[in-house]
């Protein structure tokens, strides 16, 4: 399986290289198409566990009891419908070892999540857009109504980081911001005032 992803990527990259490289204009559609048979290929299974169980069933409690607090938005109108966030990369800006870092990050959330990233298409109101930042790497938690902005600086591009930003996107705030986090972590109080926010 990560062979079949690497050469899937590889193949990505070559095309978005070129595509980068050559100077020449190559149609949306043209790379919408290298993408979507990538991104096809990517995909973990489909098979998504039914998790609608009865109030009574034994399921239902253990839901009820482990998964209390979470670290995740919880508002719905701030989470991506369907588990399908489409997504548009500015290619103009990034090489190819970037577009590689950005590809890879997508496909480690879908591997371990039911979340899927597809290409954004005309109609998509809510999506995200990966561009160049000057200096920060940023996200806003879970989806904003309208187009949003992965907004990554040129020392943003390794693996966790991408993973980070795109855990805000999905609507992960930060460990220490989780409600349960007094049971896990010590906030000491001796912080110069200089370093205070």
């Amino acid at each position: 399986m990560r062979l079949r992803n690497t050469v899937c990527l590889a193949v990505l990259l070559y095309a978005v290289d070129l595509h980068v490289t050559s100077g020449r204009h190559v149609s949306e559609d043209v790379v919408d198409d290298v993408v979507n048979d990538v991104t096809d290929e990517l995909d973990a299974p489909t098979e998504v566990v039914d998790t609608e169980v009865s109030e009574n069933s034994s399921a239902s409690n253990h839901l009820l009891l482990s998964r209390e607090k979470r670290k995740a938005i919880k508002y719905l109108q701030y989470r991506w419908k369907q588990n399908e966030i489409p997504f548009e990369i500015d290619y103009s800006k990034f090489n190819s070892t970037h577009v590689y870092e950005i590809f890879k990050g997508m496909n480690e959330w879908q591997t371990y999540t039911c979340l899927r990233f597809r290409p954004r298409k005309q109609q998509d109101q809510n999506y995200v857009t990966f561009e160049h930042h000057e200096s920060k790497c940023q996200a806003v938690i879970g989806m904003s109504h309208a187009g949003q902005t992965i907004g990554l600086a040129y020392y943003c591009f390794n693996s966790h980081t991408i993973l980070h930003e795109i855990g805000h996107a999905i609507g992960f705030y930060h460990e220490q911001s989780r409600p349960d986090r007094d049971q896990y972590i010590t906030v000491s109080k001796n912080v110069a005032n200089d370093y205070s926010l």
